[in-house]
């Protein structure tokens, strides 16, 4: 059995985003029931799970050769 272990680091600031003055999952700006107030964390999160179902597939077929 072979395993692949792949660590991606997003950083929101990067691209100008503040961070959460709020550290609680189940009140923070990231949390799905919030983003929609956020413009611009909903497209920072519609943006890394548009990259995350691009780039799985390569990964899967790296898999099967």
């Amino acid at each position: 059995m072979n395993f692949l272990i792949v660590n991606v680091f997003f950083n929101p600031e990067v691209e100008g985003i503040p961070p959460s003055l709020d550290g609680a999952w189940a009140t923070t700006e990231w949390n799905p029931k919030y983003i929609d107030r956020n413009p611009a964390r909903k497209a920072y999160v519609e943006k890394i799970v548009a990259w995350s179902k691009e780039w799985a597939p390569r990964v899967d077929a790296a898999f099967q050769h």
